[in-house]
């Protein structure tokens, strides 16, 4: 799934995504910022776009989706390929405000940060009483 944050309230949509083990992309434009990223990813998203890189969707969204579907961290690569982009965006030492959950994520996010809320929403393993 594809959601915007801000169209017909894109961070519900996302939960609902989520509760149906759809893996979920966020895109936009007005609402971009570190606290709607943190958002975002406590919520189970895969990704986080601004509409800027739209050049790049096709390119961006593969190796993301292709990401997840091989277990890899699909948001190495959004810091990877718009590292950048957030540093100028927000401003330099932009996750210095929030260290711990950035430092939690840094070291988290090579399993995907968002599994465990993906998991806990997976008939085939919630089944298993796992």
């Amino acid at each position: 799934m594809i959601l915007d944050i801000m169209g017909v309230d894109g961070l519900k949509l996302l939960e609902e995504s989520v509760d149906r083990n759809f893996p979920t992309v966020m895109l936009t434009a007005h609402a971009i910022s570190p606290e709607t990223l943190m958002t975002a990813i406590r919520k189970g998203a895969i990704s986080y776009l601004p509409k800027e890189s739209l050049p790049r969707l096709d390119e961006l969204l593969t190796a993301i989706f292709k990401a997840h579907e091989q277990g890899e961290p699909p948001w190495k690569i959004l810091f990877k390929e718009l590292g950048e982009y957030f540093d100028e965006r927000f401003g330099p030492n932009w996750k210095d405000k929030e260290k711990s959950f950035w430092s939690e994520f840094e070291i988290t996010y090579q399993i995907g940060k968002g599994i465990e809320e993906r998991i806990m929403h997976d008939k085939r393993i919630t089944s298993k009483g796992i």
